[in-house]
């Protein structure tokens, strides 16, 4: 039996790929079907050579109800007015039928196979889509619980697990029925009792079934979960290639990985192991069913219950009651198969968004961006920010400094609402930005983090990043950023890709065109997260008079490690320890606050 959050997996899969697709999946069903019900009666056309052959002649039936495996033979030649005494002419009627059907079959079947792409295809097309454009709304707190290449694999793997599997089982599932269907039908009508024997005996694919069905679960969750451990390993290798290059560590990260190969290889060993236990048990269920028949028939030939072409087509027919019936139960192993994947796709879909949108309209900045009391932690047991309390008037420049790891780019992605507050709330032109739409909210900000990430495109299209293209607005980016004498050097220019994560530009040269990015909007406020710090003094310098060029012309919220980059903010804010020691500007600060000028002072001997 399926458990609930099965039969809850196959409803969601149902209601959503396959109603909206009805009129092909009833066609493939009706399809299968049909192809299920010839290939039964197929061999019932050989009938009348066996009776050709037998030197006994029964009466054909008068109506359907009483055709059994005894009169077939005779009543197929009657309806065709053939008699046994013309051998050449019965020959070729059941040539003829025989490859009539087998044609009927192989179109049948290539017509359904031919909308079975089409419907798999499509399935997996928009699995992809859906299950990409919900982890796109998913908070930053999931992506920190989840490594991103298990997150690839559920997008590739089990979204081609599961499409796939839908054919094969469709498939096989309803041409089982349809053979099964056939099959006892006639048998049931030609001999009740044996029939129900060969169905008994039949049933020991069942036991198989259930012997197995937990191993083909369990195996599967645990081949999806390390291929998800493979993939996010190999993911982490070459996003990090320049590194693990920088300091020879191609050993040292091989080896890391090899643990999870070889995991995968095993798991691999085992789940594959499977079908070959199935295999052999079905072939041994097999051949235990028909020697039961084999002796059953034999006693039903003796006590004249069955004629001799009878018990030759009941041996063929049972043959074909039984083969599909292991096929059935064989597809329903397929199924915990593929449940395995799909369980997994269902547990993205169906994470909820720990940010729900709101429903108000948002302005451009008018006033202020206050922070009020506001307690956050990624473990809620241990917050990172305690009791906050800010303020950041329109037009203003506001700098957040203090020792690593105090909260400051936490408190910016809090601002940015990519994590919502454990306690208090932020406000935005007075309203609280859970009353806002994300996506609308958001675009009021721009954003320059200290390791921009840059798109495998081109300059042009980084910047512009999917937003209504504005020659106006393009020009102004590159010039506040600039970028102007870089970009005209380049022999194409604007339309020069910068390679994957921006690998062919500087640091400086990244950093600036994420600037140019983060202003091509004309934002309400822009964050600097460290924008500058992990950059050499002439690029920092390029980038610094590029941040001066648009400080009067915008509300500024900096994360700074270099002091001197902030000397002449509005306001500084000093958070230690995930609270705030002191505030105010920059010569305030220093006659005021030890920590402050005990940073500054390190700084300056540094730079001495």
């Amino acid at each position: 039996m399926l458990s609930i959050q099965d039969r809850h997996t196959l409803s969601f899969l149902f209601n959503k790929y396959l109603v909206v697709r009805w009129k092909a999946v009833v066609f493939v069903v009706l399809a299968n079907l049909i192809i299920g019900f010839m290939l039964s009666a197929r061999p019932l056309v050989l009938s009348p050579a066996i009776d050709v052959f037998s030197s006994t002649r029964a009466m054909p039936a008068n109506s359907l109800s009483e055709l059994t495996l005894n009169n077939i033979g005779p009543s197929i030649l009657n309806v065709v007015g053939l008699g046994y005494d013309e051998v050449m002419n019965v020959a070729v009627m059941i040539v003829i039928l025989f490859i009539l059907i087998t044609v009927l079959i192989a179109l049948t079947g290539l017509m359904a196979q031919f909308v079975m792409v089409r419907i798999k295809a499509m399935i997996a097309h928009d699995m992809t889509r859906d299950v990409h454009q919900h982890l796109l709304s998913l908070s930053l707190r999931f992506f920190n619980k989840h490594k991103t290449g298990d997150l690839v694999s559920r997008l590739t793997a089990d979204v081609n697990k599961t499409s796939n599997s839908i054919d094969v089982l469709t498939r096989g599932f309803l041409t089982s029925i349809g053979q099964i269907t056939v099959s006892a039908a006639i048998l049931f009508r030609t001999d009740m009792a044996l029939a129900a024997t060969v169905i008994a005996i039949g049933s020991i694919h069942l036991f198989i079934t259930k012997l197995l069905q937990k191993r083909i679960r369990s195996g599967s969750n645990e081949f999806m979960a390390s291929l998800g451990s493979v993939s996010s390993g190999i993911t982490e290798s070459i996003i990090g290639i320049r590194v693990i290059k920088s300091f020879a560590a191609e050993k040292y990260e091989l080896k890391k990985n090899s643990k999870y190969i070889g995991l995968y290889r095993d798991v691999l060993i085992r789940f594959g192991m499977m079908k070959y236990y199935e295999e052999p048990l079905r072939l041994l269920a097999d051949a235990i069913v028909v020697s039961a028949v084999v002796i059953i028939v034999f006693i039903e030939v003796t006590n004249n219950t069955l004629t001799p072409a009878g018990a030759a087509m009941f041996l063929y027919l049972s043959q074909q009651l039984s083969t599909p019936l292991g096929h059935l139960f064989k597809t329903y192993l397929g199924l915990h198969n593929m449940l395995g994947g799909a369980t997994r796709l269902l547990e993205i879909l169906e994470t909820k968004k720990s940010e729900e949108d709101g429903d108000i309209k948002v302005e451009e900045l008018e006033n202020s961006i206050i922070v009020q009391n506001v307690t956050f932690g990624f473990d809620k047991s241990r917050p990172v920010l305690k009791d906050l309390n800010i303020e950041i008037k329109k037009g203003d420049m506001v700098a957040l400094v203090g020792p690593s790891g105090s909260g400051k780019s936490t408190l910016t992605d809090l601002i940015l609402r990519l994590y919502d507050v454990d306690a208090g709330e932020i406000k935005y032109n007075d309203i609280n930005i859970k009353n806002y739409k994300q996506g609308e909210y958001r675009r009021k900000f721009g954003v320059v983090a200290q390791e921009c990430l840059l798109f495998n495109d081109t300059i042009k299209r980084n910047i512009i990043l999917n937003r209504p293209e504005s020659e106006e607005h393009l020009s102004h980016a590159i010039w506040a950023a600039n970028l102007d004498e870089f970009i005209q050097s380049l022999p194409d220019g604007i339309d020069t890709f910068v390679g994957d994560r921006g690998v062919r530009l500087s640091g400086g040269q990244r950093q600036r065109l994420a600037l140019a990015r983060a202003i091509y909007n004309h934002p309400s406020i822009l964050i600097l997260d460290e924008a500058t710090s992990a950059l050499d003094s002439e690029s920092e310098k390029v980038v610094q008079e590029a941040i001066d060029r648009i400080s009067k012309e915008i509300t500024m919220i900096v994360v700074a490690h270099r002091l001197s980059t902030i000397v002449h903010a509005d306001k500084i804010i000093l958070i230690k320890d995930g609270a705030i020691e002191a505030s105010g500007p920059h010569d305030e600060l220093i006659k005021l606050s030890p920590t402050y000028r005990k940073l500054y002072e390190l700084q300056f001997q540094d730079k001495e």
